[in-house]
């Protein structure tokens, strides 16, 4: 395997830190707790062989002191989800699926919010919270199986093209239909000449941004 998108979590089978991939680059998560703190699920972390590594940066491991949250502003009844990594304040919009957008988070969305409005203001406000990046959704009257990363929702190309990314066991995210669109989270196409395609091809090479990884 040589390319996995933004959001995904790695380790080799011969070393069992984990790595979290973020704008093209990989990042060691230092332990268990930070791992937690950043609202992470082991069940997503893959196997892979030193390659995948090789083909994108290796940057500075995150700081421990990261973490993802949610904070309820009882003044405007807003529930915003805290991006510790990007220090931004995501703003939860008021659709029929709120509650799936907090759950790519690794959030409760019924659960107590930790974060407080101190937090929140060390932080970058700004407007529609989206599925987060590495999450695999699906959504109803709908085969196709997406991955976000940088934002796009990348269709994958085959049920056996997910397993071979490791996503075989992993938690699909399923919504309603039109919630993409709604979101404003702009579709790859696996179509001939389409681009932003988890396919075999890009799985396997170093290429990404949607060039390698065209059906």
């Amino acid at each position: 395997m040589g390319w996995l998108p933004d959001g995904a979590l790695a380790k080799t089978a011969n070393n069992p830190d984990v790595f979290l991939k973020l704008d093209s680059t990989w990042h060691l998560i230092e332990d268990e707790e930070a791992f937690w703190a950043l609202g992470l699920d082991f069940g997503d972390v893959v196997t892979v062989g030193d390659r995948v590594f090789e083909c994108d940066t290796v940057g500075e491991p995150l700081p421990a002191t990261l973490s993802v949250s949610c904070w309820a502003d009882a003044d405007t009844w807003s529930l915003w989800v805290l991006d510790g990594i990007s220090r931004t304040a995501l703003r939860v919009e008021e659709t029929e699926e709120w509650t799936a957008v907090v759950r790519s988070w690794g959030l409760d969305p019924w659960g107590q919010c930790a974060g407080t409005a101190a937090d929140f203001g060390r932080m970058h406000a700004s407007a529609g919270a989206r599925f987060r990046d590495g999450t695999l959704v699906k959504q109803h009257g709908a085969s196709a199986v997406y991955v976000v990363s940088d934002g796009i929702a990348w269709p994958i190309v085959s049920w056996d093209v997910l397993e071979d990314a490791g996503w075989g066991e992993r938690r699909i995210l399923e919504v309603r239909d039109g919630t993409l669109d709604e979101l404003g989270i702009p579709r790859g196409n696996c179509a001939a000449g389409g681009s932003h395609c988890v396919t075999e091809e890009a799985l396997r090479t170093c290429g990404q941004d949607g060039v390698v990884g065209r059906g």
